[in-house]
């Protein structure tokens, strides 16, 4: 079991840094290289989801608690990194529904679908890892 959570942990890793990447790159139209200050928020949020999986919750609520945990998650790290003088990587300043640039409805969205598409693929897939 501890095998497989730490496979889920590392995927989270890779998953979200390689979202990270593809994402940037694409919005900026050239290669940028993450600088890995929000994979913490890419584990944690598989290790939740990993626990989220056992309670066998209704839909309305594991969408619920993943998008409180994915945005409380990128609030937290914000606020960690502005209080240590780490500059953010994100501003959402321009986007509707932000909360002092640091987090946005749009992306809380996209948090939301990609941790659903972690939680009915990825983690199933582990789950029934014969290890």
């Amino acid at each position: 079991m501890l095998l497989k959570l730490i496979i889920v942990f590392i995927s989270g890793l890779v998953i979200g840094s390689v979202a990270e990447f593809i994402y940037k790159s694409v919005e900026r139209h050239k290669l940028i290289r993450p600088r890995l200050v929000n994979v913490q928020m890419y584990a944690a949020t598989a290790v939740f989801l990993w626990f989220l999986h056992f309670y066998g919750l209704a839909l309305i609520y594991q969408v619920l608690l993943i998008i409180v945990f994915t945005t409380g998650m990128e609030l937290a790290v914000a606020v960690y990194l502005l209080k240590h003088n780490l500059k953010l990587d994100w501003d959402y300043s321009g986007c509707w529904l932000n909360y002092k640039g640091l987090i946005c409805f749009k992306f809380s969205l996209l948090w939301l679908l990609l941790s659903l598409l972690v939680y009915y693929t990825l983690i199933p897939l582990v789950i029934n890892l014969h290890i």
